[in-house]
């Protein structure tokens, strides 16, 4: 599986998990509201994208489970 269809399945699952739009995703991500249906389309994510979507993806989890741990 290439770097492109693994982040995108990160991405999805992240998506359905937390419920969350794939427009914001794509806005808090990296101010970009069409970055998930431009994956979709093949759109080639650079090392930074996927760092950020990586990073982000990690913060958000910790801060839910922060949330829930109270």
């Amino acid at each position: 599986m290439a770097a492109r269809e693994r982040l995108l399945a990160e991405i999805e699952a992240f998506l359905k998990a937390e419920n969350m739009s794939a427009t914001a995703f794509g806005r808090a991500v990296a101010s970009d509201p069409r970055l998930v249906f431009d994956l979709r389309k093949g759109r080639e994510p650079s090392a930074r994208l996927m760092d950020a979507v990586a990073d982000f993806i990690e913060i958000v989890g910790q801060a839910i489970s922060f949330r829930f741990e109270k």
